[in-house]
């Protein structure tokens, strides 16, 4: 119902024919391109293919607009419709000497704001910047604008200086909170391994236990705990420790605090069992029946810590994986053109195909 509305409205709508030169409103094009409403661009361009030229009281087109409200999923929609003055569009540059490069440098209010923390939000505007590097030619990567006479990567350093030291800090927050706990569960493998449950023959120093399935689960449990707990320390200590740079937000730092945090799940987990397997060495042969429950009031506390970091962890390795994956994506050729014809002017006038 919302969809034919929309068509509906569209085939009424001439607002795009008359440039907006008050700059109190956007025409429907640009107010739907900004809130990344593909349904209603599709439904103007069915009917106005022409209406992709329309400009606002800036001299900028959709692209502008799709850039600098970082509209993914629209700039992906408007670069696989291949119109033949896509390039001169990506070309344009507004009246303040911006191009869309420059768009994609400015400090966005529109990122996505479900990523934890500074540092990954630096990292969505990185690669937002990378991604729309990609569709201008090379001598817009060095172009000037008129209000700040700067270009776009010094643009982008300028705008996100504040960021990138809000994202250290909390980078080094998180480490540091991170190494404390890891360094308190390694402390405690390490000092299980010379407090063994069953405790050792006097005859022999062999222990009573040693073949008793618990004991070879807390022993297997201990050892994977305290290496996986070394790793994360070691991990998290080499991001304390590197220059943080705007560029390591990239790919470099999120990719080291999704191993060193996989590392301490991965060593609390361990903990628990080898915790649970002492419980039930423990006290199996008096209270075989209240086992389960004592180790599941035990495991609490470690549980509810794993339980609040997971959602962080999560969030974490979700953005970035997903960020690596569409650069690898973004590097594979595809044929998104439906037309040669549109493929050679593309490649004549940029150099290089976006498709």
């Amino acid at each position: 119902m919302v969809v034919e509305l929309s068509k509906i409205l569209a085939g009424g709508d001439k607002s795009w024919q008359v440039n907006n030169t008050d700059g109190q409103n956007d025409t429907p094009l640009l107010a739907a391109a900004r809130n990344g409403i593909i349904e209603i661009i599709e439904a103007i361009f069915n009917l106005f293919p022409q209406a992709i030229e329309h400009e606002n009281h800036k001299r900028e087109n959709i692209f502008h607009v799709v850039v600098e409200h970082r509209r993914r999923q629209l700039l992906e929609y408007l670069l696989q419709t291949c119109h033949v003055s896509y390039p001169r569009l990506l070309w344009k540059i507004n009246q303040d000497g911006d191009g869309i490069l420059h768009k994609a440098a400015y400090k966005s209010h529109y990122s996505s704001r479900e990523r934890p923390g500074e540092a990954l939000r630096l990292q969505s505007d990185i690669h937002w910047f990378e991604r729309v590097k990609k569709l201008v030619p090379p001598h817009h990567i060095n172009h000037l604008n008129h209000h700040d006479n700067l270009t776009p990567h010094a643009l982008f350093t300028k705008e996100h200086k504040e960021l990138v030291k809000n994202g250290q800090e909390w980078l080094i927050r998180t480490t540091n909170s991170c190494i404390i706990v890891a360094v308190l569960i390694a402390t405690v493998a390490f000092t299980s391994i010379y407090t063994l449950p069953g405790g050792l023959d006097p005859k022999t120093g062999k222990p009573l236990l040693l073949t008793k399935t618990p004991f070879t689960v807390f022993t297997a449990s201990d050892v994977a705990s305290l290496c996986f707990a070394f790793t994360s320390v070691v991990v998290f200590l080499s991001i304390s420790t590197s220059k943080m740079n705007e560029r390591d937000f990239r790919r470099a730092l999120p990719l080291k605090l999704v191993l060193g945090l996989s590392m301490l799940f991965w060593s609390v987990a361990a903990l628990m069992v080898g915790f649970a397997a002492t419980l039930d060495i423990t006290i199996n042969q008096r209270l075989h029946q209240a086992t389960a429950p004592i180790i599941t009031i035990a495991c609490f506390p470690v549980a509810f810590f794993l339980l609040l970091q997971l959602p962080l962890y999560f969030n974490i390795t979700w953005f970035t994986i997903k960020d690596l994956l569409q650069t690898l994506v973004d590097c594979i050729p595809q044929q998104k053109c439906k037309s040669s014809s549109c493929i050679m002017r593309y490649q004549v006038s940029f150099g290089h195909s976006l498709c």
